[in-house]
C-alpha cells in the first residue's frame, strides 16, 4: 500500500491516515532511541571505559602495596676523612645546580637526579639512639636522604654502633666516599689545624706527626694510614651488607670505583 506523507505542520484528520501517521512516528522513535543508545556506547567505549579504567587501577594498587613503592626509602651516605670535601659534595647535591658528577652519583642512589632530598644528621640520630626512640618519625616526610659521616672523627666508632637499626630502615642504601689526593688532602688540615677549626682523634693527630716528620718511612705511613680509612669503610658496610659503594675525586670529577 502507498504511505502518505503528511506536512510535520498540518495534523492528519482521516482515521486511516492518523493510523499511519502514528506508525510513522512510532518507528522514526525506535530508530533514533537505537542510534542514540549505538552512539553513546561508542562514546563510552572510546572516551569513557571504566570497567578497563577499574581493572587498570586495581592492578596498579596492587604493584603499589606488593612492592612498596611510594614509601621505599633510599639513602646515599657520604662518607670520607676530616677535610676531603663531604660537605661541597653534598652542598652541590642540595642545591639548585649540581655539577655534572653529582649528578651520576644521584642517578645511581635515586635513580633521578631531580628528586627532592633531605638532608640528616648524625647528632640527631644519636640522641634518638640514646633516648630509644624510633627513627620513623624522622624519615617519614620524604623518601630520599643524604647524610654525611667523617670516618675519622673523635666520635666515629660511637656513632657506628646505630648502624644496625638505623640502616635497616632503608630499602636502597648507596655509598659514596670523597677520595681527594693525599697531598691537597694534608694540606687542608694542616690549614684547619692552624685556624683552630680541626677536632680530630689519636689517629688523624698520628697521621699528622708523620706527615710532618723528617722521616721517609714516617711519609709513607701517614699516606697509608690516610688510603687506610677508606678500606675501613668499606669493610663495615660490607659487614652490613652494602653493596652500592662507590669512590670519586671531586677535585677532577672522576669515579675511582
Amino acid at each position: 500500500m502507498r504511505r502518505t506523507s503528511f506536512p510535520s505542520h498540518l495534523p492528519p484528520t482521516n482515521p486511516q491516515q492518523q493510523e499511519q501517521f502514528s506508525d510513522a512516528d512510532e518507528i522514526s522513535s525506535h530508530r533514533a532511541s537505537d542510534s542514540e543508545a549505538a552512539c553513546d556506547v561508542n562514546l563510552q567505549s572510546q572516551y569513557w571505559p571504566w570497567e578497563t579504567f577499574h581493572r587498570q587501577c586495581f592492578k596498579v594498587r596492587s604493584v603499589v602495596l606488593k612492592y612498596n613503592l611510594f614509601s621505599r626509602k633510599r639513602l646515599l651516605i657520604v662518607a670520607g676523612p676530616t677535610g676531603c670535601g663531604k660537605s661541597t659534595f653534598i652542598r652541590s647535591a642540595l642545591g639548585n645546580k649540581p655539577s655534572p658528577l653529582t649528578k651520576i652519583i644521584l642517578r645511581k642512589a635515586f635513580k633521578r637526579s631531580d628528586f627532592k632530598i633531605q638532608q640528616l644528621y648524625f647528632r640527631r640520630l644519636q640522641k634518638l639512639h640514646e633516648k630509644q626512640e624510633s627513627y620513623t618519625k624522622y624519615i617519614r616526610n620524604y623518601n630520599n636522604f643524604i647524610l654525611d659521616i667523617d670516618t675519622t672523627g673523635p666520635r666515629f666508632k660511637k656513632n657506628a654502633l646505630i648502624f644496625p637499626d638505623f640502616l635497616s630502615k632503608f630499602n636502597r642504601i648507596t655509598s659514596v666516599q670523597i677520595c681527594t689526593p693525599y697531598e691537597l688532602w694534608i694540606n687542608r688540615i694542616l690549614e684547619r689545624k692552624i685556624n683552630s677549626t680541626l677536632r680530630c682523634n689519636r689517629s688523624l693527630r698520628r697521621v699528622l706527626h708523620n706527615s710532618l716528620s723528617l722521616k721517609p718511612q714516617d711519609i709513607n705511613q701517614a699516606e697509608k694510614q690516610y688510603y687506610a680509612y677508606f678500606d675501613q669503610w668499606d669493610s663495615i658496610l660490607s659487614d652490613y651488607n652494602v653493596k652500592s659503594q662507590i669512590r670519586v675525586n671531586t677535585m677532577e670529577d672522576l669515579i675511582l670505583e
